[in-house]
């Protein structure tokens, strides 16, 4: 059978080690060659991506902090505004928004948690807060954003 099957290869131009004369196998010079490249290929692969992992985590929080901070500049406008027109503070956030749907997305900071409003009717000043990073309120990371309003309404 294999000599059926040498035949076959040898007919069709398929070199093999039985039907080659002299021939001997190599050994896989090249794989020994390619190896040492692969390597280097993976492991760079491995690094650059646990380095845009790191990289799309660290600034993922940095962006957000900074467009809630954003957001709570925004909102303490539109409340000194609402104060100017109204001669008070509004109860809360939904008094500001309500009319205004472009104005619904300051309400909410970058994490997607509610802003907490505090007004203080008395003093003329109000309190915004974000949750920060850890999404929990009252805890050192915290966005807070004190405004005091002057008589002359700034």
């Amino acid at each position: 059978m294999n000599k059926v099957v040498d035949f076959l290869a040898l007919l069709f131009g398929i070199r093999t080690a039985n039907n080659t004369e002299g021939s001997q196998r190599r050994p896989l010079r090249w794989l020994k060659v390619l190896i040492v490249p692969f390597k280097w290929a993976l492991l760079l692969l491995v690094c650059g991506t646990a380095l845009f992992i790191l990289i799309s985590l660290l600034t993922d929080s940095y962006f957000k902090e900074k467009n809630t901070q954003k957001k709570l500049d925004q909102l303490a406008v539109v409340i000194v505004k609402h104060e100017q027109a109204h001669g008070r503070l509004p109860g809360s956030l939904h008094e500001v928004t309500m009319n205004n749907p472009l104005l619904r997305d300051l309400t909410r900071d970058s994490w997607g948690l509610p802003i907490l409003y505090g007004p203080n009717q008395a003093r003329r000043t109000f309190k915004i807060r974000s949750g920060g990073r850890d999404r929990q309120l009252h805890t050192k990371d915290d966005l807070v954003q004190v405004v005091q309003i002057n008589p002359t309404g700034e």
